[in-house]
């Protein structure tokens, strides 16, 4: 039952996920995305890109630009993005806890609206800081729990899928 359940949910979630967060981005999410990915340099890595919400949002001359996801369904939805993005950015079917790139890899480490997502967040964090090389940096734009409870009552009903 649960795999089905992972199926059908990965599904709908992954077809429904851009027109969900279709007002939050228009709200302000994708000016805030743009402010922290303008930071990024070098050889960056979009940890748990999803359907590609952070793309064309990366600033002009980064070395190399490498998409991780690991859900089926979301890269089905990011494959078609990535052919209008252009040369230079790459997709690797990867989940957070476990990045198929050697030590001290990437300049720069992206985590955006992903970290809920992740079944372990410090082993992903831990793995992020192995693949970033000395002087990288981290860029995280992360929710919390809201504070309004009729939100928060949403998010908890989310949580578990």
């Amino acid at each position: 039952m649960g795999r089905i359940y992972d199926a059908t949910w990965g599904r709908l979630f992954s077809a429904a996920y851009d027109r969900l967060l279709k007002g939050t981005e228009d709200a302000g999410m994708r000016e805030r995305r743009r402010e922290v990915l303008a930071q990024a340099r070098g050889r960056t890595i979009d940890v748990g890109a999803g359907t590609g919400a952070n793309l064309g949002l990366f600033p002009e001359g980064l070395t190399e630009v490498t998409m991780a996801e690991p859900d089926p369904h979301m890269i089905k939805r990011l494959r078609p993005k990535l052919a209008d993005a252009g040369a230079g950015v790459e997709l690797v079917e990867a989940g957070a806890e476990r990045l198929p790139f050697p030590d001290d890899s990437f300049d720069t480490v992206v985590f955006t609206l992903v970290l809920c997502t992740v079944p372990d967040p410090a082993a992903a964090l831990a793995e992020a800081a192995r693949i970033l090389k000395p002087g990288g940096q981290m860029l995280f734009v992360e929710h919390v729990r809201a504070k309004d409870p009729g939100m928060a009552r949403w998010q908890d009903r989310l949580e578990g899928p």
